[in-house]
């Protein structure tokens, strides 16, 4: 979602995501479509993990943004670090999910109610991602981290 985008910045604003989704695809179209992708998950994601909880809390943070920010910034570290490849998609994908089940598990067991857990779940699954190089011969690190389009 464009709000997931623009939450990155912390600014809840459609707006300000699709200029920062506008951003982006200057610079990569690919990445744009990993960032998202990323974002849409997350959201995604987060209905379906909290279906059965305070439905119209959860709608409103996933309406927020609150969702997709990590989810985007993991599938945007995928689109930079990896070769594009089905796998790589693949893996942005399911790192995406795996963020905001991350975020899920991390917002329900946080010591503090109002202690949030900002983009720990994005550091925990990219590294995580970023690992899948040592046991996956279907992933390829980039040689020269830049973009799906140049990663070689």
């Amino acid at each position: 979602s464009l709000q997931g985008l623009s939450q990155i910045f912390v600014v809840q604003s459609p707006v300000s995501g699709a200029v920062l989704l506008g951003g982006i695809a200057y610079y990569s179209p690919g990445l744009a479509a990993h960032a998202f992708m990323g974002s849409c998950i997350g959201g995604l994601t987060g209905a379906v993990l909290m279906a059965s909880t305070d439905a119209p809390a959860i709608l409103s943070e996933i309406d927020m943004g609150l969702w997709g920010y990590n989810s985007a910034l993991t599938s945007m570290g995928v689109g930079v670090f990896y070769v594009h490849s089905p796998a790589t998609v693949a893996l942005s994908a399911s790192g995406a999910a795996a963020t905001a089940t991350v975020f899920a598990l991390m917002k329900s067991n946080m010591p503090l109610d109002y202690l949030p857990c900002l983009t720990l779940p994005f550091c925990l699954s990219m590294t995580a991602c970023y690992l899948l190089n040592t046991i996956s011969n279907k992933l390829k690190l980039a040689s020269n981290p830049h973009s799906p389009e140049k990663n070689e």
